[in-house]
């Protein structure tokens, strides 16, 4: 009797073109993850400096804030399919052609944030079209869970595929885990070939690109829920999750901990974060979603506060765990809470939106906190922002109402 409600949690599944899009986007998702571990590591040992690491996500986060609202208005208006090919194949292209400079010790920084830079143009447009699909591929009951379990594929593989890139980075190098994940992106491609359902009219064609997108941004300032879940997930976003890219300075300086243990410190949040997306599908009908997000971002904030002045690495490995869930649970019940808001004709903008609050704001959080490590140190750094974090999460309600 116990296991019907996890069974339920699942239930998406069943469905023969939501089970071929996910199994994609889990292998595909755990080869990104492999190349974000690596490409952290390769830069780091290349400039040994924790500054640099938060170069990568402001180079990511350029074209994700020019374009990813393009990107929403895109899949509102065009074939989301066809979409999702074109972006596979540039960001495979990148990952091999990292993979191939590497392979010939031609490597340098700067084009390491180039490369960077062109795929996330792709995820750019990616982003809004894939999550836009879902409602398509589900019975409308049923969009909560297929959400969680959609961020599952995403946050579920970090537990595979930065455990997999720190064995590779001791093993053979950087080099193959851009070229595995390259190879990753056929399942998307093959996943969707697959499915079967008529092809999507469009909805938004008319008006300019601008005037679809500042449809969407006045749909969401209108609305007090569509507002708050995207304040919660923005503010995470931009303070909590820079943790991920500071890791690498944090398993050297801190734990000194060699390419295995970071493996495993990245791939930690991973395991919480298969239950905490696990919960998000059992809640889905809860009507508390307002004050999940609070919980969850106070729960967040303190736990990754805990974690930044813990000193073994197996408890690191364990508040990482907690990290995990809290995120995870926190930023799905904010996708939640847009999916089943936002009007059919404006998902995609609107998630066009979240993806620049998400995929374009957020890195440049990673910036401020890469430079206040590079004065006062990793811990200190990230402090900072789980204590703005939390008083967000204790004020947001008297705003939010």
């Amino acid at each position: 009797m116990q296991s019907a409600p996890l069974k339920d949690a699942f239930s998406p599944l069943r469905l023969k073109n939501y089970r071929l899009l996910w199994v994609g986007l889990f292998i595909s998702n755990t080869g990104s993850w492999m190349q974000t571990a690596a490409q952290s590591w390769l830069v780091f040992q290349l400039t040994g400096s924790p500054l640099y690491l938060s170069l990568i996500p402001v180079f990511q986060a350029v074209p994700r804030i020019v374009f990813t609202a393009v990107g929403g208005a895109a899949a509102d208006r065009y074939d989301r399919r066809v979409l999702l090919y074109g972006t596979q194949v540039l960001m495979a292209s990148c990952a091999g052609l990292l993979g191939i400079l590497t392979t010939l010790g031609r490597v340098q920084v700067w084009m390491v944030l180039t490369l960077a830079a062109v795929s996330s143009m792709g995820m750019a447009f990616d982003a809004p079209a894939r999550q836009s699909l879902l409602p398509e591929l589900v019975p409308r009951d049923e969009v909560p869970k297929a959400i969680a379990l959609h961020s599952m594929t995403f946050n579920g593989s970090a537990i595979f595929g930065p455990s997999i890139a720190g064995m590779l980075l001791d093993l053979v190098g950087a080099d193959w885990c851009f070229y595995l994940n390259a190879l990753s992106f056929m399942a998307v491609v093959l996943a969707i070939s697959a499915m079967e359902f008529p092809p999507r009219t469009s909805r938004a064609t008319n008006g300019t690109l601008v005037k679809n997108i500042a449809e969407a941004a006045s749909a969401v300032r209108q609305s007090p829920y569509l507002l708050m879940a995207m304040a919660y997930v923005t503010i995470i976003v931009f303070f909590g999750r820079p943790y991920t890219q500071l890791m690498a300075a944090f398993a050297d300086l801190v734990l000194h901990t060699d390419a295995r243990g970071y493996g495993l410190l990245m791939a930690s949040p991973g395991v919480g974060t298969l239950f905490g997306l696990t919960a998000v599908a059992l809640l889905s009908s809860s009507p508390e979603k307002k004050r999940y997000l609070q919980l969850g971002a106070m729960l967040f904030s303190s736990m990754l506060l805990a974690f930044a002045w813990i000193r073994s690495l197996r408890l690191c490995i364990l508040s990482l765990v907690a990290v995990g869930f809290f995120e995870s649970f926190t930023m799905a019940t904010g996708q939640t809470v847009l999916q089943i808001s936002a009007p059919d004709e404006l998902r995609g903008r609107i998630l066009g939106l979240y993806g620049t609050m998400t995929m374009g704001i957020g890195p440049l959080g990673s910036l401020l906190i890469g430079a206040i490590a590079s004065y006062v140190g990793v811990p200190i750094a990230l402090s900072i922002g789980c204590i703005i974090i939390l008083a967000f999460a204790i004020l947001a309600p008297t705003y939010f109402r």
